[in-house]
């Protein structure tokens, strides 16, 4: 019973089938770089990928799998059982699963799960340490952002309303430590306080090229424009003054996770959607839909091909939206023209007269 699948499932089953050689392909580069970025971090004792030049196996691995071996890697990570209790508690993106070849990081502490059932020294005869952890690598985009950057000379970066810049932190070293660029990271924010915390932390890990300033946003002038704006969730419509001064920057390339999305609840007009705004819980959803929404629409505007994405599974967190905008050259006066009034008219019915006083306030 059960040996034959239904029509549905065998569509489903054959559709990835089709892609499969694809998805395998992706698999294999993702795991060759996490493999080498977890050998040259320094927190692994030893790193097993057969892909990866030194690694066990590597040589039969050439031999036989020439293209691609697998998204399977497994490290020791160093400081033992604690230590790898400690790594796990502290994903946010990879699931804690079973599976390989998902789509998406798994990551696993065999020791734990798979094998609790076994004895120390059954542990030891498998192979399997405490301090060993599994990790699938998915089909994430490792370099997508990466290849719309200067391949040459300093990569400028603007981590704007930054707050305690963790962001920067991580855009900085994966720059720096695992691409080898110059980087030039300025971060702004209206507290005092982080700033000097920011400050201090770069100083402390001798970032050279991360410098923080005290300032209002809207008031920057810099000498040269920045190739790239990023922001990690900036509250409420900190977040449209984020990406009206990106466009006015002129960046290339724009990343912004909002957090909040206050402004626009009991302030939509459009008749319309009473059956929605009646309802404060509901309404609340809407508007943050909407909000991003407007967003888009406003980078639109300025010549910008967007998206918005999942940036992460919500179950790590809710502001999980990573709105990208990637400056396309190529779009004339007449489509940008196009998109500003598609904007003033997505404004007017939401907003009604009170478009204008929205506006006044992000700009």
């Amino acid at each position: 019973l059960g040996s034959i699948p239904s029509p549905f499932n065998a569509f489903l089953l054959n559709l990835g089938l089709e892609t499969l050689p694809l998805r395998i392909e992706r698999h294999c580069s993702n795991a060759l770089q996490v493999a080498e970025y977890i050998r040259d971090s320094g927190y692994a004792v030893e790193v097993t990928y057969p892909g990866m030049k030194g690694s066990k196996g590597y040589e039969l691995a050439q031999k036989y799998m020439p293209n691609g071996t697998s998204g399977v890697i497994s490290f020791r990570i160093k400081g033992g059982r604690d230590a790898a209790t400690k790594f796990m508690d502290s994903l946010k993106v990879a699931e804690i699963a079973t599976h390989v070849a998902d789509a998406r990081t798994c990551c696993l502490h065999p020791a734990s799960t798979t094998h609790r059932q076994l004895t120390a020294q059954e542990l030891i005869d498998c192979g399997i340490s405490d301090d060993l952890i599994r990790l699938s690598v998915g089909l994430e985009h490792i370099e997508e952002i990466y290849a719309l950057l200067p391949r040459e000379g300093v990569i400028k970066i603007f981590d704007l309303c930054c707050g305690k810049s963790y962001l920067s932190f991580a855009v900085y070293h994966y720059l720096t430590a695992n691409k080898g660029r110059e980087v030039y990271l300025y971060g702004a924010d209206l507290k005092r306080d982080v700033i000097l915390w920011c400050d201090s932390l770069a100083r402390e890990l001798k970032y050279d090229g991360m410098h923080f300033e005290v300032g209002d946003i809207t008031k920057i002038l810099p000498s040269e424009k920045p190739d790239m704006v990023i922001s990690l969730h900036a509250c409420d419509i900190a977040t449209d003054v984020v990406l009206n001064t990106a466009m006015r920057l002129d960046a290339k390339v724009i990343l912004s996770t909002p957090c909040c999305h206050r402004y626009l609840n009991g302030k939509v007009k459009a008749s319309e959607l009473r059956f929605i705004t009646d309802y404060p819980h509901i309404q609340n959803k809407l508007c943050e839909a909407i909000t991003d929404a407007l967003r888009l629409a406003r980078l639109k505007t300025g010549g910008y091909i967007v998206s918005a994405l999942e940036l992460t599974d919500p179950e790590n967190t809710p502001k999980n939206t990573l709105i990208k905008a990637i400056k396309n050259e190529k779009i004339g006066e007449k489509e940008r023209q196009k998109a500003k009034s598609e904007y003033e008219a997505m404004l007017s019915f939401v907003l009604g007269d009170a478009a204008d006083s929205y506006l006044s306030e992000i700009e």
